[in-house]
């Protein structure tokens, strides 16, 4: 499930781009499932939200962020304009 918001925030991040661009379906799947492969930072994504996929992308599940965590990351950036 992180590993999964984690692709999510990136897909917001780029505007709905597809994520892994150029790999095949069994690529993805052995490439993630191996922690050989992560996205790339996308242009104007703020640090703070990178900071978050990386989390979400360890690979190590008990070393990923929990959902607690992230809440709390992202509620210091809330302000009335983010309703």
């Amino acid at each position: 499930i992180f590993r999964s918001f984690g692709v999510l925030l990136w897909e917001i991040a780029t505007l709905a781009e597809q994520p892994y661009q150029g790999y095949g379906n069994e690529e993805v799947v052995h490439y993630v499932r191996y922690g050989n492969i992560t996205l790339e930072r996308p242009q104007n994504c703020p640090e703070i939200l990178h900071k978050l996929m990386r989390a979400c992308w360890t690979f190590s599940p008990g070393d990923r962020i929990s959902f607690r965590s992230i809440v709390d990351e992202l509620v210091i950036y809330e302000n009335d304009d983010f309703h």
